[in-house]
């Protein structure tokens, strides 16, 4: 199921820094439902390859089978590492693994995925199942995050055992719903109107995680939906430039700013306050601890995309 954090694992495990010395040709392919074969091996290349635009047209005329050569010829002799994000169908190995060499010199694949028939068609090892996360595991998650620095009140600790035991375990469930929880007041009568906005039951993790990343989205301050609706225009699992961004909101006049505000200051202010909710997932900060690149999670897209339908926008 999505939302217990195999894409958050399978990045920590390519940005590792003992993994990049040890691999030294490494490539990330966010596959997802609507893949493209030719599309998926020319995002490889493009990344491998010296930036040439001779090359890279050279590349983009290419046919899938003259791609597949091209790569094929480009890994052989290295010890690779590809990361194949995503995946939903067999179809995509059966299509791309001819291009991957197997010269037994430590070279890996890692495919995710949350389809159970996958696993067993791409490998003879058997697949690793992400568990949810334990109990104690939830509320250490939700004390670092919402009450840093201390140990909270009683009845803060009451309500978020609470909501650590209710969540299942579902990483993506627990950090949503504390986002909101940190952005409220830290008083029992707030904490416990938020909680009972959640639909707890029939305890199935799936209906529990939609119903908590609807609420996420409820709760939003009104200025920051459309900023968040907007990410839905990003293809999936992009990764997103934050100033990029920040300019995209300015020209669509989706920036409310005062007559002695800086707009871009507060655009930057509003992307904080996305990150700070578990909306937007940083991937590289600046020297200054701002911001780099961002990326949305799959599943916070597809409610960009519904809840951008629903509101016309």
């Amino acid at each position: 199921m999505g939302g217990l954090g195999k894409t958050t694992q399978a990045r920590e495990i390519y940005n590792n820094d003992a993994i990049k010395s040890r691999f030294n040709c490494r490539a990330w392919m966010t596959v997802s439902q609507n893949f493209r074969t030719r599309e998926l091996l020319l995002q490889i290349l493009k990344c491998q390859m010296p930036k040439s635009d001779d090359l890279i047209r050279s590349l983009e005329d290419m046919s899938r089978d003259e791609l597949k050569k091209r790569l094929l010829e480009y890994l052989r002799g290295k010890r690779y590492l590809i990361v194949m994000d995503d995946v939903w169908i067999t179809e995509i190995w059966d299509e791309i693994r001819s291009a991957f060499p197997d010269d037994f010199n430590g070279s890996r694949i890692l495919i995710t995925s949350r389809i159970q028939e996958v696993a067993p068609h791409t490998s003879l090892n058997p697949p690793y199942s992400l568990p949810f996360i334990k109990e104690d595991e939830s509320w250490n998650l939700f004390r670092e995050m919402v009450l840093p620095g201390g140990y909270p009140k009683k009845f803060l600790a009451d309500l978020g055992r609470q909501i650590a035991q209710r969540c299942l375990g579902i990483p993506l469930s627990i950090v949503l719903l504390f986002g909101v929880l940190a952005n409220k007041g830290k008083t029992h009568r707030i904490w416990s109107k938020v909680i009972a906005d959640v639909n707890w039951y029939p305890a199935q993790a799936t209906t529990l995680r939609d119903d908590i990343l609807n609420l996420s989205y409820t709760h939003l301050p009104r200025n920051l939906k459309p900023c968040f609706l907007y990410l839905g225009a990003y293809p999936k699992d992009f990764e997103i430039p934050a100033s990029q961004l920040i300019h995209l909101w300015i020209a669509e006049g989706l920036i409310n700013c005062g007559s002695n505000e800086d707009i871009e200051e507060v655009a930057e202010n509003y992307l904080k306050e996305l990150i700070a909710r578990n909306l937007i997932q940083v991937v590289e900060r600046r020297s200054d601890g701002g911001a780099k690149t961002c990326h949305v999670h799959d599943l916070l897209q597809d409610l960009c995309i519904s809840k951008g339908a629903e509101e016309v926008f």
